[in-house]
C-alpha cells in the first residue's frame, strides 16, 4: 500500500503553487513578493462530492492540466448540500494542496438560517482553514440577495476568529439589478466581484485575465 501511494503521488502533476497569499493594495502577493494572478474555476459542488465519498483526484488533475490554480467552492448550498460534514473540510483542503490548488471557500450561500447558526458554520470553516496556505474564505457570497440581506455581514462576522485567513464579502458594482438598496460595509481583505448578468457577462472572466 505504501508503494502504491508513493507511485500515485509521483504520477500526479502540480501547479507549482505554494505558500500563503497576502494583499497589498489591489494585488495578491506571494511569499516571494511576486504579484499573484488567479486562474480560477468554479467547482461549487466539489466539496460535496468529496464528503460523499467520490474520488475527486481526477478532477483535481484535470484542473492542473488545464492551468487552473484556484477553485471556488460552496461549503453549504441549500438545494444540494444543506448540511455538509464540515469535519471533512481539512482533508479536502489538504488534498487540493497536494495538487497545488488553492481553494476559495464560499460559506453563506443561501437559506434562512439564523445569524447564530451561520456564525457557527463560518467559524468552523475558519478553524479548518487555519494555517492552510491554500485556503481563502468568501464569508458571504451575495449579501444583497433577499435571503442574506437580513443577515448584515458585519454583524454576522462579529466574534468570528479568522485566524489571519484572507477573507472577502461578495461585492456587486453599481448597476447590478437587485443591489440598488444594498449598502456594502467595509471590505475584509478583498472583494469577490459579481458583475452584471448582461450580454457581456460570459466574457468577463476572460477580460479580467487579459
Amino acid at each position: 500500500p505504501e508503494w502504491a501511494a508513493l507511485q500515485e503521488k509521483l504520477q500526479h502533476r502540480h501547479t507549482g503553487e505554494a505558500g500563503p497569499l497576502r494583499v497589498s493594495g489591489s494585488d495578491f502577493i506571494t511569499e516571494s513578493g511576486a504579484i499573484w494572478h488567479a486562474r480560477s474555476m468554479s467547482q461549487f459542488l466539489l466539496f460535496d462530492r468529496f464528503q460523499n465519498g467520490e474520488d475527486i483526484k481526477p478532477q483535481l488533475q484535470w484542473l492542473v492540466d488545464h492551468g487552473r490554480n484556484i477553485i471556488r467552492i460552496f461549503v453549504v448550498w441549500a438545494p444540494r448540500a444543506p448540511n455538509p460534514d464540515l469535519a471533512k473540510l481539512p482533508a479536502f483542503f489538504d488534498l487540493c494542496a497536494e495538487y497545488g490548488i488553492r481553494v476559495e471557500a464560499s460559506v453563506v450561500t443561501g437559506d434562512n438560517r439564523s445569524v447564530e447558526e451561520w456564525r457557527r458554520t463560518i467559524q468552523t470553516v475558519y478553524d479548518a482553514a487555519r494555517e492552510r496556505w491554500n485556503v481563502i474564505v468568501e464569508a458571504v457570497n451575495e449579501p444583497w440577495n433577499g435571503w442574506a440581506s437580513q443577515l448584515d455581514p458585519q454583524r454576522l462576522m462579529q466574534g468570528v476568529n479568522r485566524h489571519g485567513v484572507l477573507s472577502a464579502y461578495g461585492y456587486a458594482p453599481q448597476g447590478v439589478p437587485g443591489t440598488e438598496d444594498f449598502k456594502a460595509g467595509p471590505a475584509l481583505d478583498y472583494v469577490t466581484w459579481h458583475s452584471p448578468r448582461d450580454s457581456h457577462f460570459p466574457h468577463n472572466g476572460k477580460d479580467a485575465l487579459g
